[in-house]
């Protein structure tokens, strides 16, 4: 279980490097109002964009209706 663990952390490392400046960031996903999630939008909220494509996706709240 360390072990994967450790794997699962250096790969998420890994593709953070690779697809940050290719396919956006935290903090462009932050300028748009959007928080960074691993795996996939909670049901309140909708994806915007990516963090890190493509584990990572950029979520944004839905609006409240009134």
């Amino acid at each position: 279980a360390r072990v994967l663990g450790y794997l699962f952390a250096r790969i998420s490392l890994f593709l953070h490097v690779q697809y940050r400046n290719a396919h956006g960031s935290e903090a462009s996903c932050r300028r748009i109002g959007g928080l960074c999630l691993m795996g996939k939008c909670i049901q309140a909220e909708h994806q915007v964009g990516y963090c890190f494509t493509p584990v990572i996706p950029c979520c944004k709240s839905l609006p409240v209706r009134t």
